[in-house]
């Protein structure tokens, strides 16, 4: 199952999610070219709200869309830089369903998946997918490639808080 949803966030709301991860740069973890934000580790009350509402309503967009009752495991914001790619993957193990929010648009960076074609990174568009199950992965972009990633488990006590 591969489901791509247009708008879900407007061009102010992924500028603010891009802003939240610059101002947050001492809590980068990087990964060969890409650098990412575990949104647990903000320490900004209004940062992490403001991140918990985007959340909230991305995952209530994954449960009406995929009919699955999942719990949020893991959200990040990532960027990956000029020339960066994902190699194919699967996703976690325990992960049912992966979302990734596009926060820029780009004519490349596309995300592929085997043998279903590729999605190009627009603002506001959501990608949901059985991460775990669906080999997937990301071309090589030329700018910068902003994405605001959540990965869900049917496992209530995985539950991120």
């Amino acid at each position: 199952m591969i489901i791509a949803l247009e708008n879900c966030l407007n061009k102010e709301s992924c500028n603010n999610l891009i802003n939240i991860f610059k101002a947050n740069e001492n809590l980068h973890e990087k990964h060969g070219l890409s650098s990412l934000l575990r949104c647990k580790k903000i320490l900004d009350v209004e940062q992490s709200n403001y991140i918990n509402k985007i959340s909230r309503y991305i995952h209530n967009l994954v449960i009406k869309h995929t009919g699955y009752l999942v719990y949020p495991d893991n959200i990040q914001i990532v960027c990956k830089t000029s020339e960066s790619e994902q190699k194919i993957h699967k996703d976690f193990e325990t992960s049912k369903f992966t979302s990734i929010t596009f926060l820029n648009s780009l004519e490349s960076g596309e995300t592929f998946f085997n043998d279903f074609g590729s999605v190009k990174p627009r603002v506001g568009r959501t990608i949901i997918f059985n991460g775990n199950e669906i080999p997937h992965g990301s071309k090589i972009t030329k700018e910068d490639r902003y994405t605001f990633i959540c990965w869900y488990s049917d496992d209530p006590n995985r539950l991120e808080i």
